[in-house]
């Protein structure tokens, strides 16, 4: 179970985001056919907080490996 410990949180975090935006206004919105430049709007900021959570995720893992190498003795 231990081994797969660190499986189970990544996607059970993937989950739940998951149902929270499926269950939010955000995404009954997108499916109205009325106000066009607010969808665009919410469109374009999910692609962006995708990207800039991305981007962070990514730094993260790039630290803490460059923090693992700089730790371990030569």
């Amino acid at each position: 179970m231990k081994d797969k410990l660190p499986i189970i949180i990544p996607v059970a975090v993937i989950a739940i985001a998951l149902f929270r935006f499926f269950d939010s206004s955000v995404f009954a919105m997108l499916h109205t056919e009325d106000d066009t430049e607010t969808r665009e709007f919410v469109i374009k900021s999910i692609c962006w907080g995708i990207f800039f959570g991305g981007l962070i995720a990514g730094l993260i893992v790039q630290l803490g490996k460059f923090m693992k190498n700089s730790n371990s003795p030569s």
